[in-house]
């Protein structure tokens, strides 16, 4: 039942918020200074590398996967060959896209001038109609240079990003 999901999730903001822990992502919360540093760069579709089986990566525009079986993975290394189960690159628009919907999963949300650094686009200019129709129903706002979820688009934040698909 969805109405009794948003309760339960408006709740435990509510209690976590009185705990002292503050709510710095879409799904996590944690006393300041607590935050995941791991999962923040992966919503800032920041690089990374993950070493071992099952592992994932995000470097120079791939994303790849390590083999999950431990006994592959070793016998790849063995023959001095990648243990790498599967890839995937991303071309410009895409990397934007996501750059954009992991970025909205922070309840600060996504920070405008680094989307200018990283892609020497304005994000307006690359996704005007999507901002334009979210931000007049209410589910997106700009505060302080980043594009956030408002408190009625968090609920929503599934429809928001799959509009900019």
């Amino acid at each position: 039942d969805d109405e009794l999901a948003l309760a339960m999730y408006n709740l435990a903001r509510i209690y976590l918020h009185r705990a002292g822990y503050e709510h710095y992502e879409i799904s996590n919360f944690a006393r300041q200074g607590f935050y995941s540093k791991h999962n923040c760069r992966y919503w800032l579709n920041q690089h990374y590398l993950g070493l071992g089986p099952a592992a994932s990566s995000w470097l120079e525009g791939k994303r790849w996967t390590n083999l999950a079986s431990l006994s592959a993975y070793i016998s790849c290394l063995q023959k001095e060959m990648l243990p790498v189960a599967g890839e995937v690159e991303l071309d410009l628009h895409e990397e934007m896209v996501e750059t954009v919907i992991l970025g909205l999963r922070l309840v600060k949300g996504m920070d405008l001038q680094a989307f200018q650094q990283r892609f020497r686009m304005d994000l307006f200019s690359v996704f005007p109609e999507q901002v334009h129709r979210l931000t007049s129903l209410g589910l997106l706002e700009e505060d302080r240079g980043y594009l956030r979820l408002t408190s009625q688009g968090l609920p929503l934040a599934n429809f928001v990003w799959q509009e900019f698909v």
